[in-house]
């Protein structure tokens, strides 16, 4: 275990001091996310102004948002009903939804809600600041066994 930490660039005390704090931050978490699971059932798509585009992918874009207080951010993702028609791909689309609504983990961002118009079906998520696993390998390179090791029992966890 310590030689786990010690990959991560940590000592042993280093990681319990971290680990206490994180278990704050993930209490306050879980509660802040009572607060988005009840809020949900209320809020419209109007309610929220576009801050920036934060990614772009194959049927759409992930776009920062903020409610109407300004205070809290969400990531809004914008799927074209157009193009996930063409490419056949709404069944891949609601089982999306369905993950992203059951999985209830601190390691995955919280589904708020989803919503829908005439050209996109949106998904409304917390917004987590970071990059995607994928991504930060790609930046870093490949990872060692115990940094696999690592990432795989988180994985797993979700599940």
């Amino acid at each position: 275990m310590e030689e786990i930490i010690k990959s991560f660039g940590c000592n042993i005390h280093e990681a319990i001091n971290n680990s206490a704090s994180l278990l704050k931050v993930l209490e306050n978490q879980k509660i802040n996310r009572c607060t988005l699971s009840e809020m949900s059932k209320n809020i419209k798509l109007e309610d929220f102004e576009v801050m920036k585009k934060l990614g772009e992918g194959q049927f759409g874009n992930v776009l920062l948002v903020t409610d109407q207080s300004k205070q809290n951010f969400y990531a809004l993702k914008c799927i074209s009903k157009q193009e996930t028609i063409k490419t056949k791909l709404e069944k891949h689309l609601l089982n999306e939804k369905q993950a992203l609504s059951t999985v209830s983990s601190p390691f995955v961002m919280e589904f708020i809600r989803s919503f829908k118009d005439e050209h996109y079906i949106y998904f409304l998520t917390e917004f987590i600041n970071g990059m995607e696993l994928f991504d930060a390998i790609r930046v870093i390179g490949l990872l060692s066994s115990d940094q696999t090791m690592f990432y795989g029992a988180q994985l797993l966890h979700i599940i």
